[in-house]
């Protein structure tokens, strides 16, 4: 099994359980891959407005991104309505990196408790999140989001900055799809001083009733950790990127030295996309607190509880979170009622 020291540390923890905690124990699953949610910029737009690059080295504090967002966000045809936004932002996917480079999180070290409710970090990083729609005007509104998400106002060049997952990569190197210039940076940072964003992993796992178990492993082992599968699904014989290396000499040596020499399309500045996997002192990738719950349906009401009145300015980030907190404990508690269940306890 040593191929499992060649793995992104990240990737092994994430499987790991020991009956009690995550991240301990023996290993469950091998990964299909491991992935981020690195933020990019449309360098084309940056051009056309006189705006300097981000500096991968040195993140955006939120005022700077603000203010970087306010020159990129233009009524282009003068019809007196904004039609090029600096930022879009989908709350499923964004709000986290906004509220843990802020200090805040969503539940209590053990995930047994909701905890936005009056916590200073959360509801600071929220009203920011939602002021850059109705207070900045910088991002689509709630209404113009809706007729068009944000996703397809980036690939039609109307956006400024939007969020990159590795998998997006081939489809923004594509000229059929994004006809722009574009690169990575960094998540703008809050009071930590560090810019982070969600990891994510998807894995391979074997049924304990096989009755194949050594070929089942095998096979696994070999979509995992394969070197001529890893350039297919990364691109050095594809010509497309679909996700980052699972193993890490591949990763750090030829997939880079591709991407440098072109054999690899890919966005400005890949080290980026390194960074929050690996973590340095002004960032850090993590597995978002919905990772460690029995199921996600306390997100899901903190999603459904009306959130949008926030983003458009009727009710304050502060006010939702008193509003939806018992919503969201009460499904919190039936989860860990089912996973206290499932397990014997």
């Amino acid at each position: 099994m040593g191929y499992k020291a060649d793995l992104w540390p990240a990737i092994t923890d994430a499987y790991r359980y020991d009956g009690k905690e995550a991240g301990k124990g023996p290993i469950y699953c091998l990964p299909k891959d491991l992935s981020t949610f690195a933020f990019a910029y449309n360098k084309t737009l940056f051009d056309e407005a006189g705006v300097e690059y981000p500096d991968p080295e040195n993140p955006y504090t939120w005022e700077e991104f603000l203010e970087v967002c306010g020159k990129l966000t233009i009524d282009k045809d003068g019809d007196g309505e904004i039609d090029q936004w600096g930022c879009a932002n989908a709350l499923q996917w964004a709000l986290d990196a906004f509220i843990y480079t802020n200090g805040g999180h969503f539940l209590n070290e053990d995930y047994t408790q909701v905890v936005i409710d009056g916590q200073k970090e959360f509801i600071d990083a929220f009203q920011y999140f939602a002021d850059l729609t109705c207070k900045y005007n910088v991002t689509p509104t709630v209404e113009q989001d809706t007729a068009l998400g944000g996703y397809q106002r980036w690939l039609d060049g109307q956006i400024g900055f939007y969020a990159c997952g590795t998998w997006d990569v081939g489809a923004f190197m594509d000229e059929n799809t994004f006809p722009y210039e574009w690169g990575l940076c960094a998540w703008p940072t809050g009071s930590t001083g560090v810019s982070m964003t969600r990891n994510g992993s998807v894995g391979f796992a074997i049924s304990a009733d096989t009755e194949y178990p050594e070929a089942a492993a095998a096979l696994i082992t070999l979509f995992s950790t394969d070197l001529e599968g890893q350039k297919v699904l990364c691109g050095e014989t594809t010509g497309a990127s679909l996700q980052i290396p699972n193993t890490m000499s591949y990763a750090k040596g030829d997939f880079k030295d591709r991407i440098a020499d072109g054999t690899i399309p890919y966005g400005e500045n890949v080290d980026v996309i390194f960074n929050y996997i690996e973590g340095t002192d002004k960032y850090e990738g993590l597995f978002v607190e919905l990772t460690y719950t029995y199921n996600g349906d306390w997100w899901q009401e903190f999603l459904s509880g009306g959130y949008e009145y926030v983003l458009n300015g009727e009710m304050t980030a502060a006010e939702y979170c008193a509003q939806v907190q018992p919503a969201m404990q009460a499904a919190l508690d039936n989860a860990n009622e089912m996973k206290a269940a499932a397990s014997g306890q």
